[in-house]
């Protein structure tokens, strides 16, 4: 699954969330963070660009077996590292504030999002639902007793 958010000024991020978490800014230069975390938290961010999220929430998800100020530390560390690997433009790919952080974004495009809400590449039939139960046998929309 590849998440396209465009970021203000139009330059394009791309997040691939199929496999390893792969980032590719402009020109498709790899804007990858070396951490595993810190490619969690874009991943976890490019679900819902634009939207602040609570830092509390990315560290005990993150670095739930720790203490809340280590947790909070190592989120901070993390949210430099993914500036550092973002460049200049950092500033305008991700919004962090004190409490809460986001990856900026004007939209965002994922295929297994509803139809409504999916961009022009969106094709309905590489989801169909139909062809996932053919292999078990079921018809569609049928249930088992």
């Amino acid at each position: 699954m590849t998440a396209a958010v465009a970021i203000a000024g139009g330059q394009a991020l791309h997040v691939s969330l199929l496999g390893p978490v792969r980032v590719r800014g402009a020109g498709g230069r790899d804007l990858t963070p070396a951490s595993r975390r810190s490619r969690a938290i874009i991943a976890y961010l490019s679900r819902a660009p634009g939207t602040l999220l609570p830092r509390q929430r990315l560290a005990e998800m993150l670095w739930d077996r720790v203490g809340e100020p280590q947790a909070r530390a190592s989120l901070r560390q993390s949210l430099y590292e993914i500036s550092r690997t973002f460049g200049p433009e950092g500033a305008t790919r991700l919004t962090i504030e004190r409490e809460r952080v986001a990856l900026t974004a004007g939209r965002i495009a994922m295929p297994w999002r509803p139809a409504s809400r999916a961009s022009a590449w969106y094709r309905p039939a590489a989801m169909s639902i139909t062809s996932s139960r053919a292999s078990t046998g079921s018809p569609a929309g049928s249930t088992t007793g």
